[in-house]
């Protein structure tokens, strides 16, 4: 017999295993995860070099020496060099018409070089072809006033980084918004806090109009016409880099001047008004770190700067990890302490006995004076 029928033979054969050994629900089931998993491993996959480094890891850790009062503010070096990562990659996504629709920072991972990638395109779109070459009114894809009482049940208002267009009711996510995400979360990082934070949808738009300046005929007047806009009671104009600037009270600003101003260019109330991915990248900022790029000087405060936030966040690891052990080391010795304790209870018929009576030890009392009894 040829290969073929040899194939087929086994095919059968280890059908009629399953038959044997699972019921026919059992081996539709197995058949349905089968075809799942030959699916996945046919679809597109990210290949990274090992990244054991979470961007949200490295923001928990400068928030952490802050209350050290410690230098919380992130390396000038390593704040220029992930800039330019991230608008990178974001260059190359909206070159293939991808949009990622949400970013977070445990979607961006940081490889042993200190090189930050974007690794979850979970939520990410392909735009259709209708949309890669025309500019999206966002206006016209917002929803319905009768969707406004699902406010609660939106998860938009829920990251620091969602776009107001988003925030106000369109439904569509774009080149544009992607922008604004990007330049929310590299301000984030720089002030090692949310530049705008509210814990419902009003509040959200509340602080981004305080920021970016309230809804005006200079101002993209558009925003008033949208379902889940409420006007505010006090008028604001535009300040991206002033907010920036008083919120890096205690460091050296001038350092990050040209930053805030590429984060202001990204950040406009006006889709049409914020700065491409392909522009942001043609920025004086970034211009100025290729030129540094290629200095030994640089090159050598780069890698100093990494190694020292490396070694932090490994060292904080490892001591979460001991933390964790010893807790868990001190439940298990408990336990077995009350064990043996109810054993010897049993044992002699309720009366406990005080070898295992671990209360005092086991139990944080008051610390209170025994009082000494005295026989008369």
């Amino acid at each position: 017999p040829d290969q073929s029928q040899n194939g087929d033979r086994s095919k059968l054969k280890e059908e009629d295993i399953y038959s044997l050994f699972r019921s026919s629900e059992e081996n539709e089931l197995r058949a349905q995860k089968e075809k799942k998993r030959i699916d996945m491993v046919a679809g597109p996959h990210l290949v990274f070099h090992p990244t054991p480094f979470v961007l949200q890891r490295v923001m928990s850790q400068s928030k952490k020496n802050k209350k050290d009062d410690e230098a919380s503010t992130i390396s000038p070096h390593l704040f220029a060099a992930w800039f330019h990562d991230l608008l990178s990659a974001l260059v190359h996504c909206h070159t293939n018409h991808v949009v990622l629709r949400a970013l977070q920072p445990d979607q961006i991972v940081i490889d042993h070089g200190g090189v930050a990638k974007l690794a979850g395109l979970y939520r990410a779109t392909v735009l259709p072809p209708n949309e890669r070459n025309t500019s999206i009114n966002p206006l016209r894809n917002a929803r319905s006033q009768r969707d406004k009482k699902q406010d609660e049940m939106d998860d938009c208002a829920s990251t620091p980084y969602v776009a107001p267009e988003n925030l106000l009711g369109c439904m569509k996510h774009t080149k544009e918004t992607d922008i604004w995400s990007v330049g929310s979360l590299m301000a984030h990082l720089l002030l090692n806090k949310p530049l705008f934070q509210g814990k419902e949808r009003f509040s959200m738009l509340s602080s981004m109009f305080k920021i970016v300046g309230t809804p005006s005929k200079d101002n993209y007047a558009d925003a008033s016409r949208f379902p889940h806009f409420s006007k505010l009671s006090k008028k604001y104009k535009r300040g991206v880099g002033k907010a920036i600037r008083h919120l890096l009270k205690g460091c050296d600003v001038a350092t990050y001047e040209k930053a805030i101003d590429l984060i202001e260019a990204m950040l406009h109330l006006d889709p049409k008004k914020r700065i491409s991915a392909r522009e942001a990248l043609k920025h004086e900022y970034l211009i100025e770190y290729l030129e540094n790029c290629n200095t030994d000087s640089f090159r050598r405060e780069f890698v100093e700067d990494w190694m020292k936030l490396k070694r932090k966040l490994v060292n904080s690891t490892r001591t979460e990890e001991d933390q964790a052990n010893s807790k868990d080391k001190s439940l298990k010795r408990k336990v077995m302490l009350e064990a043996a304790k109810n054993l010897s209870a049993v044992e002699n018929d309720g009366d406990v006995d005080d070898l295992y009576d671990m209360d005092d030890i086991l139990i944080d009392h008051p610390s209170t004076p025994k009082k000494l009894k005295v026989d008369h």
